[in-house]
């Protein structure tokens, strides 16, 4: 009896003694993960959440990865370095819950997928800082190009595949390999490749153009000169840069202007034969031709890659210009202010002669070459005497010559013409002319006119 209740208060004492260690180990695992639990590859038995998360970020901290050109490694960086994150705390707390501590299962296996994160300003800054390193010391990849042949024309030169790495698209890479969990990341493929190749379109139809601007040369009809355009000076203006045709702009300003400074008038003084057959130095004017520059250059560009020889006359700014190779020409207006003499001349025909008053001393006319660039009638003339008091003068015809208010016109307050009368009585500077003769020179003289005065 005594044996039997011996054994019975044994198996209550083993019994309870199994309670109290099933309810401990049942508490204990209630906020820890039971033995042989794996997350991530990472053993995180017996530990609680806090405890795992610690230990996975700080594996995910320690983590290498490994970039690799072929066989040589160029590179190598950590999680940390990159600021690599995962959000550990919801898949361990959905783990935690569960788990059934109940059960005594002592192992279990997580193999989640990493939601992945980078603290994106960092990991650019690293990697890109990585990478350009790296293409310092690396061959550059260069497009497909034309290159000038001394003076002979331009050749095709094909592309160079290099090994610098694209920048930005290999950290995209890079971190796409990272989330598929890799840690050796081949970048072999991840080179920049040439913009431009030997098939590119614009490319032959560039070589094709400046090919046939190689051949071209030209002349430019001045007057009754020519000037030349060499095939060598024309390729000395043509470049291939930057995958376009590029025109050296400077130097062909530099030749036009040099063709303008030698041929043009403009700005230029001139020897004039007078009527009374004395030859003069007269001043210049506003009256003269230039070569257009900038309208010019266009054109020229235009003609080079046309790719066709040419042959003409530039483009002119001004007036007087002609083929004889004088501006003034054989029609003409020529004042003389010593003798106070006008005359007119049509196609080399003397046609009208009048005596003029010019402007007072002190108040001349100016001398120069200019030109008729207006004709008004019952025209008010408007200026100041020389005491400062306006004057307002009503003329039946008005021939503006200059930009400064001088030109022809009746002067009916004038009661004689010629001789010394200006000296005393002179104009504001104006040619005045008898309001008898003024009809006629009104008719006579077309818009455009030069008017030589000296």
């Amino acid at each position: 009896m005594k044996k039997a209740n011996k054994l019975k208060i044994g198996v209550f004492v083993f019994l309870f003694s199994l309670l109290v260690v099933y309810i401990g180990f049942g508490s204990y695992y209630s906020s820890r993960f039971l033995p042989g639990t794996t997350v991530y590859g990472q053993s995180v038995g017996q530990l609680t959440k806090e405890q795992a998360e610690v230990k996975l970020i700080n594996r995910l901290n320690e983590t290498t990865y490994m970039l690799r050109d072929g066989d040589k490694v160029v590179g190598q960086f950590t999680g940390k370095d990159i600021g690599l994150k995962v959000d550990y705390n919801s898949d361990l707390t959905a783990r935690m819950t569960q788990q059934n501590p109940w059960l005594f299962k002592t192992s279990q296996t997580v193999n989640a997928t990493q939601n992945q994160g980078f603290d994106e300003a960092s990991a650019k800054s690293y990697l890109s800082n990585l990478l350009n390193k790296e293409n310092q010391s690396r061959t550059e990849s260069k497009d497909a190009s034309i290159q000038r042949t001394g003076n002979q024309g331009f050749q095709l030169v094909s592309e160079t595949q290099g090994n610098q790495f694209n920048v930005d698209s290999v950290m995209s890479y890079i971190f796409e390999n990272i989330q598929s969990g890799n840690q050796n990341i081949q970048l072999n493929n991840q080179y920049i490749k040439p913009a431009v190749t030997s098939d590119n379109a614009d490319l032959q139809n560039n070589l094709k153009t400046l090919n046939n601007v190689a051949n071209v040369s030209g002349s430019y009809t001045i007057g009754n000169n020519t000037e030349v355009v060499s095939n060598s000076l024309v390729l000395s203006w043509v470049d291939f840069k930057d995958n376009k045709i590029n025109f050296d702009e400077t130097a062909m300003r530099t030749y036009l202007r040099s063709l303008s400074q030698k041929y043009s008038t403009v700005n230029k003084s001139r020897i004039f034969k007078t009527t009374s057959g004395a030859v003069v130095t007269v001043p210049a004017g506003t009256y003269g031709w230039s070569i257009n520059t900038e309208s010019e250059l266009s054109q020229l560009k235009q003609d080079i890659l046309n790719g066709n020889k040419f042959s003409r006359q530039p483009k002119i700014s001004g007036s007087g210009y002609n083929t004889s190779g004088t501006d003034i020409g054989d029609t003409y207006v020529e004042v003389s202010v010593a003798s106070q003499k006008l005359w007119i001349y049509k196609q080399g025909q003397l046609v009208l002669t009048t005596d003029v008053v010019t402007g007072l001393p002190g108040q001349d006319t100016p001398r120069g070459v200019w030109a008729v660039w207006s004709k008004q009638q019952n025209a008010v003339l408007r200026g100041l005497n020389n005491d400062g008091t306006s004057y307002a003068s009503p003329v039946n015809y008005w021939m503006p010559i200059d930009n400064t208010g001088v030109g022809l016109h009746d002067a009916n307050w004038q009661p004689k013409f010629g001789g010394t009368w200006y000296q005393t009585h002179g104009s504001h500077g104006c040619i005045n002319i008898s309001p008898s003769v003024m009809p006629k020179v009104y008719a006579d003289v077309a818009m455009g006119t030069p008017v030589v005065i000296y």
